[in-house]
């Protein structure tokens, strides 16, 4: 028979050796965990950015549609559009030439932004009395080079920051009647 401490010392060894077998189980257990939660994390993101641009291409086409009966630029380069155009001089004076060129209501696309423009005072009118929640400011997009012209006003906001100027210049009461 086999001497206690010999008995006792091989069973340390084996336990030892179970030992470095459940770290090493327990470091690729951890591995595959963290390899799940990145491509969890990248799932998710993948799909925010897939639902993002799904919505962007409904709007996109949505004004397409709504836009079909409204005068385009010509003469504009596919991506960029009327950028070169519009980087000549002072934005404003060039879509007041295009206004006087092709009507007081047109549009463009701008690096694949469909921009309508109005320059009429009874289509403004409209925009700013009746519908306002069938209209959409792109404030970020369209106004950013005008924001050192006008400011953050009411011009240049949406929402409720727009709303909460104009219940300040014209009233709640006459916003009421109006909308």
């Amino acid at each position: 028979m086999a001497s206690l401490p010999r008995l006792i010392g091989g069973f340390q060894a084996g336990i030892a050796d179970a030992d470095s077998k459940m770290a090493r189980w327990a470091g690729v257990q951890e591995q595959r965990a963290g390899a799940g939660v990145l491509a969890a994390l990248s799932s998710l993101a993948a799909l925010w950015i897939a639902w993002k641009f799904l919505l962007r291409c409904r709007l996109a086409l949505k004004l397409r549609r709504m836009s079909r009966t409204v005068p385009s630029l010509r003469g504009t380069l596919p991506v960029l559009g009327p950028a070169l155009k519009l980087a000549e001089g002072a934005p404003w004076d060039t879509m007041t030439r295009w206004a006087q060129e092709y009507g007081s209501i047109y549009k463009f696309s701008l690096f694949g932004n469909v921009n309508v423009v109005l320059s009429d005072p009874s289509f403004m009118k409209e925009v700013m009395r009746t519908k306002i929640s069938k209209y959409h400011k792109d404030v970020d997009f369209a106004y950013r080079p005008f924001l050192s012209l006008l400011g953050t006003g009411i011009v240049t906001s949406d929402g409720p920051k727009w709303r909460k100027q104009r219940n300040k210049v014209i009233g709640r009461r006459t916003l009421m009647y109006y909308s």
